[in-house]
């Protein structure tokens, strides 16, 4: 996964990035999407329509009156539980030293069973106020860390929006389009905004000529160089003929500057790129140079300066001093007219039928014709009344060769009696299955992504059940960039996962809640890509991108469970995640 900050100099892109309040980070955690219907668990409690035109609320107190202090009677409705915390981690016992199963968001919302249990640990209690059971998916939450309990439980503008479970993509997304946009902490007064504005503006200029005299001064040591190397070559005094070097001697020697300059050259990594989540690589990036720091961001306010090309997870929309905002997921606030509201085209790949078997085919490219025999059954020929789109997947029944401008071609047969077929150079033809791995159990479900092919399919056993296309990582472009082959576990899945790379370089990039998020490997994921569209090919830093769709499935389908309102769930020793299966 890759955004390139585009349409400003490098220098402003370092300049930009050293704005940022916060370093290169991953958020685990985040999630929800326009429309869908949200679980049945949520299905009574629902904040209101998406944007709501309307002032943001004032700030006041996350607590809400009205908590049954004691233990009540188990009646109808049950007893819910709301995130009031960013994050309120799940534990396998009422004990904060025991495993973590998992976590909430903040405005989650869960079933509690109706008994308080006590902490075990009395003689010194880390949850005095006692926890609370979830009834799905087990598991303890402290009462007393970020949670509030409610018989009847009210919708709050405090919190977000529940994401979307049952959609494509768990929230609405925005693309930042304006360099520098400012990411505010609260919505800023009209005075605050021109500051900002003024401040922003001014940085602009700034930066641009920090740019520009850098390139100058560049252009000055290159000169420079270029003198000293030729004033430091030898000039090389006429030969006799007998003196004249033959032709198999070998040439003299490279001046000593230029030997050692090219000995260093070689010893000097290069500077890496992150692969897709994981931490920047600090020992290998280039060091600011001291004109380019910068102090931060003079106002409190603002939590960051963003780069076209950064992707916001959207909350809802307000109205504030007469204009249009975003309000985020995570509660910031950015002017939406520099905001560009992300659509997607739902499509995907194909759940296969019971008894499904390769050979098979996947269409690659955008739309392709169907091809038949013409009438005198000696040619295929173009049927422009048919075309398939991409992501089409049909059995292989069978294949044909026929010219193609003059090139031998092969068409494959898309139904049994072999009157229709498409060329193969449009397709991925998916020709056997993949034999599952010894640590799979019978009919146990795992996935075989195919980095050669660019696919992924899903199995139960021996049996194929889902196969689609994928991107992953673009290794040749950089080998840095290559996802890790071999046989690996799900550690852990979460509905949406924040990836961003703010180091100082030409790629930086931030994306807001990464949809349906499985990491099987160190930081590398499987997970939905919304920002672009050439599955089939590769494109990553290193993680398997599969269209929000796909990956929603995937997540369902694939182990651990994750239950209904938990936000990330972790694998155990008795929910173990399910085999991932690398190859090339």
């Amino acid at each position: 996964m890759k955004v390139h900050a585009t349409g400003v100099s490098t220098s402003l892109l370092l300049a930009a990035a050293l704005l940022c309040l916060t370093c290169a980070k991953k958020d685990p955690a985040s999630l929800g999407a326009d429309g869908g219907a949200r679980s049945s668990l949520l299905a009574r409690y629902e904040t209101g329509p998406a944007p709501a035109e309307t002032e943001p609320p004032a700030e006041e107190s996350a607590k809400v009156d009205g908590i049954v202090p004691g233990i009540e009677p188990e009646t109808e409705p049950p007893l819910y539980g709301r995130a009031v915390w960013n994050v309120v981690t799940v534990y396998d016992k009422p004990d904060m030293r025991s495993l973590h199963l998992g976590y909430l968001r903040k405005g989650a919302v869960v079933v509690l069973e109706d008994a308080k249990v006590a902490d075990k640990t009395p003689k010194k209690p880390s949850c005095r106020k006692g926890w609370w059971m979830l009834a799905d998916g087990g598991g303890y939450i402290c009462s007393s860390k970020g949670v509030e309990a409610h018989k009847d439980l009210q919708p709050s503008d405090l919190y977000p929006m529940p994401p979307a479970t049952d959609a494509p993509m768990p929230y609405s997304y925005g693309h930042i389009m304006v360099d520098l946009t400012p990411l505010y902490e609260r919505p800023p007064t009209s005075e605050e905004e021109a500051q900002v504005d003024a401040w922003v503006a001014q940085t602009k200029k700034e930066l641009k000529n920090k740019a520009l005299e850098k390139e100058q001064a560049k252009l000055e040591a290159d000169k420079k160089k270029k003198e000293k190397a030729k004033e430091a070559a030898p000039t090389p005094e006429p030969a006799s003929e007998a003196e004249a070097i033959p032709a198999s001697e070998p040439a003299p020697p490279a001046p000593a500057e230029s030997a050692a300059a090219e000995e260093e050259a070689a010893a000097t990594p290069a500077a890496l790129s992150p692969v897709e989540g994981q931490p920047t690589p600090v020992a290998q990036d280039p060091e600011p140079e001291e004109e380019e720091a910068d102090e931060g961001i003079p106002f409190d306010f603002v939590r960051m300066l963003m780069l076209k090309g950064f992707y916001i997870s959207i909350d809802r929309q307000t109205i504030h001093h007469g204009e249009k905002w975003y309000r985020t997921i995570k509660g910031q606030y950015v002017k939406a007219e520099k905001v560009f509201p992300v659509n997607i085209r739902i499509r995907g790949g194909k759940e296969l039928e019971q008894g499904f078997s390769f050979p098979a085919g996947i269409v690659l490219r955008e739309t392709i014709f169907e091809r038949v025999w013409n009438k005198k059954k000696n040619h295929i020929m173009k049927n422009r009344d048919v075309v398939y789109d991409k992501f089409f997947v049909f059995k292989i029944h069978g294949k044909q060769i026929d010219k193609v401008n003059d090139i031998d071609a092969v068409f494959y047969e898309i139904d049994e009696p072999g009157e229709t077929m498409v060329l193969s150079w449009s397709i991925v033809p998916v020709m056997k299955k993949e034999p599952p791995p010894p640590e799979v159990p019978e009919h146990g479900k795992w996935i075989h992504v195919d980095v050669s092919d660019q696919t992924l399919t899903a199995y139960e056993g021996e049996q194929p059940v889902f196969l689609t296309l994928i991107s992953s990582g673009n290794e040749k472009q950089d080998e840095e960039y290559m996802t890790p082959r071999g046989t690996f576990w799900m550690q852990s899945k979460h509905v949406s996962a924040t990836m961003d790379n703010l180091a100082l370089d030409d790629g930086s990039y931030s994306i807001e809640d990464v949809p349906w998020t499985m990491y099987f490997h160190s930081s590398y994921a499987l997970h939905g890509a919304f920002w672009h569209s050439v599955f089939g090919h590769q494109r990553s830093h290193g993680c398997v991108n599969m269209t929000p769709r796909d990956a929603k499935w995937i997540f369902d389908w694939s182990e651990p469970r994750l239950p209904l309102g938990w936000h990330g769930v972790v694998a155990t020793k008795d929910r173990p995640g399910t085999v991932v299966k690398v190859t090339d």
